[in-house]
């Protein structure tokens, strides 16, 4: 039993705080050759941090299906990289919305947030929505583990289940992520498990 919990305690991550997110973004590892900063954030507003979490902001593109356009996704025989390639619309908030992204009532869309966030091999993090924003009816989701070497920008899935049409600007915040740290850097990371398909 002592050696089942030694090993859960040197593999355990640990949340961190405001200022231990502020300390990772200043600070680099020594043990990770591939990518030694503990976490780089662009772009990176203090304001944006709070107690346990920082804010993301609506970034500039979206992504709507083209309802008349698509049958079905079958598992078996649909990428779903590739369906969503084929049967979704982009959009840049900044040339096409005038800087608003407009969600009516019911609509599913696909939105990229601002910040690009890089991860080392000893931060994942956990992507939750806001209180104060699900409140007026907007539900947001996505892979919301981010595994550790995580390199993209973040792909929220949202959708208005209010009554009313909801409007959000490009660059506010609209979700948060909360950060867990690992003293020994992780071996099985985004890099080689998580490629999206």
């Amino acid at each position: 039993m002592d050696n089942i919990n030694n090993m859960i305690q040197e593999q355990a991550g640990y949340l961190v705080n405001g200022e231990g997110i502020k300390y990772l973004i200043k600070h680099s590892c020594t043990c990770c050759p591939d990518h030694n900063k503990y976490l780089e954030i662009t772009p990176f507003e203090p304001k944006n941090v709070s107690s346990v979490s920082l804010d993301i902001c609506v970034g500039r593109y979206v992504w709507e299906f083209k309802d008349k356009d698509v049958p079905f996704f079958d598992s078996k025989e649909h990428s779903i990289k590739q369906f969503l390639d084929e049967y979704t619309h982009k959009y840049d908030l900044v040339k096409d919305l005038d800087g608003r992204l407009i969600i009516h009532k019911d609509q599913f869309l696909l939105l990229e947030v601002l910040e690009e966030i890089h991860f080392n091999r000893h931060v994942s993090g956990h992507v939750l929505g806001k209180s104060s924003i699900g409140r007026l009816g907007l539900i947001i989701q996505t892979a919301s583990i981010i595994n550790p070497m995580h390199m993209q920008k973040l792909i929220l899935e949202i959708k208005n289940i209010s009554p009313i049409t909801l409007i959000f600007h490009y660059g506010t915040p609209i979700a948060q992520i909360q950060f867990f740290y690992f003293p020994n850097p992780v071996r099985k990371h985004y890099q080689v498990y998580g490629i999206f398909k």
